[in-house]
């Protein structure tokens, strides 16, 4: 059995540098190396580019090392103490990143969903608003426009919303809890305009004309 001495490292130089000096140095090829130990190229040119995480696993990281370490007559344990501190490296970065990224996305989040309340709480204001300038309701049951009759008087009946002021030709009328109405109006000869108006406290007010012709009898 042939005894080969182990080479000395230089610590100024990283894991990759080191491996690949020393593979260089005896003249071998990546392929030939990865030829003779049996390990995939890309395997062993990630050990030689310092990219780590590109293996499989620590296991395999480990097992990898060794047999490349020993194909190069390195010192195993030293190149294995500074994976391990590699490794940790990385895995403290990878950490940094994603609890950044975690970070920045749940405040995105956070701004996102109090963007959406604020929406939201702007909507129903306006909603609430645009309901107190809005006219309330205002459907007459009868007579109906056009309404002929030789009658002196009619019976009008309509509804509105229950807190509306309703008004027919300028006169006040009462309006029960479910927003009910009914006034007896009194007709002239002829064409008669009747004007009813329904209002709430600062709403626009809604307006019907209903024409109503008293003939003689």
């Amino acid at each position: 059995m042939v005894a080969f001495t182990t080479k000395k490292i230089t610590k100024s130089k990283t894991l990759g540098e080191k491996l690949r000096e020393a593979r260089l140095e005896g003249n071998i090829p990546l392929e030939r190396a990865a030829k003779d130990l049996n390990i995939a190229f890309k395997y062993l040119e990630a050990l030689e580019n310092n990219r780590l995480g590109d293996l499989p696993g620590k296991t395999y990281l480990k097992n990898y090392l060794r047999d490349y370490s020993c194909y190069l007559h390195l010192d195993f344990g030293e190149l294995w103490d500074e994976a391990k501190i590699s490794t940790q490296k990385e895995a403290k970065k990878f950490q940094a990143i994603h609890g950044r990224h975690f970070f920045v996305w749940s405040k995105f989040l956070s701004r996102l969903a109090a963007a959406f309340v604020i929406v939201i709480l702007l909507v129903f204001i306006g909603w609430k608003i645009s309901d107190i300038f809005r006219p309330p309701p205002l459907v007459i049951s009868e007579p109906s426009d056009g309404y002929i009759t030789s009658t002196s008087q009619i019976m009008l009946r309509g509804f509105s919303a229950k807190e509306a002021e309703i008004t027919i030709n300028n006169k006040a009328v009462f309006v029960d809890n479910q927003g009910k109405f009914e006034a007896a109006v009194d007709l002239q000869k002829g064409l008669n305009l009747i004007k009813i108006s329904a209002s709430k406290r600062y709403s626009r007010e809604k307006d019907i004309i209903l024409r109503i012709l008293q003939t003689e009898q």
